[in-house]
């Protein structure tokens, strides 16, 4: 999923919990309750498809990951019987060729690492007759080649799940394509409450900009009187990830709040002043854009 794709599903989840907020308003407007419904299946399928591209991309890294320790345990093990061979040999040239250094091996680049692989597999050929003592036998020096070869042609060939991949990518940007139609339509709606429900249109137009940000503010929060539109000050912030509280702030006196660097997720965020009812709002925040948070207070 691109960052524009993040983005845009950022976008929809805040659309979505806004059309929430106002059924009452929206629901006499024709063909909107459908359409709402159709955006919100809309949402959960493209959030289905980047759950699925995470999956698939993660289970490549994971089999490659996989298969390059398993792989390096069998060079390694050959790497140790050929330079004990040439300790005993006092063959320093051999044991010079032989000798790897684990740790670097195992994080080296792929290209570095076969490499490596390719050395051992050629000094085991050329000296087989000679480490057969050592437990180098014709089936073992086969399975190595058989390990180091199906690690070559992973990283070589065509990455499996690839096609799966770009199915998945393609579908989500079909998918896209459909609920920009579709926000589009709820665009058309909401223009029938311009001057009927100014605030709730005003509101609704600041909801629905997708915002691409690539600066280091990950939320910025606004609080008001739900009576006065007045900006709150002191208001206190909170936000928690997972049940765990991650940051408490307070509003300044303009009533904003801008925070740097939220980890990406879904917050939960409570809002409370002394003498206001406290909100509790579900809030999803994205690393690749600011997110605006309209927070109106009700006095007690």
């Amino acid at each position: 999923m691109n960052s524009k794709q993040n983005s845009f599903i950022a976008t929809c989840r805040r659309v979505s919990d806004f059309l929430k907020k106002f059924t009452t308003v929206t629901s006499v407007l024709p063909t909107f309750t459908a359409t709402q419904t159709e955006f919100d299946a809309n949402l959960a399928q493209m959030e289905s498809y980047g759950e699925q591209q995470k999956t698939v991309i993660k289970g490549l890294r994971t089999q490659k990951e996989d298969m390059k320790v398993s792989t390096g345990q069998k060079v390694l093990d050959m790497s140790n019987r050929i330079v004990a061979y040439a300790i005993i040999t006092k063959d320093k040239v051999l044991e010079k060729k032989a000798h790897i250094g684990e740790a670097a091996y195992l994080k080296s680049s792929d290209q570095d690492f076969m490499s490596t692989n390719n050395i051992i597999v050629e000094l085991a050929d050329v000296n087989q007759a000679a480490l057969l003592e050592y437990g180098v036998t014709p089936e073992t020096i086969a399975a190595l080649k058989t390990a180091v070869d199906g690690y070559r042609a992973m990283v070589d060939a065509p990455k499996e799940g690839t096609t799966e991949r770009k199915q998945v990518t393609n579908q989500l940007a079909g998918m896209v394509d459909i609920q920009t139609e579709v926000l589009d339509k709820l665009d058309a709606l909401y223009e029938l409450l311009k001057y009927s429900q100014p605030a709730i249109y005003a509101e609704y137009q600041d909801t629905r900009k997708i915002v691409y940000h690539s600066g280091s503010l990950s939320a910025k929060c606004i609080v008001t009187d739900a009576s006065t539109g007045l900006s709150l000050v002191g208001a206190n912030i909170s936000f928690s990830l997972n049940g765990k509280l991650i940051l408490e702030k307070k509003t300044s006196d303009a009533g904003g709040l801008y925070i740097k660097s939220l980890d990406e997720g879904t917050y939960t965020v409570v809002v409370s002043r002394l003498g206001y009812q406290t909100q509790t709002l579900t809030v999803h925040i994205l690393d690749v854009e600011l997110n605006t948070i309209r927070v109106a207070l009700m006095k007690e």
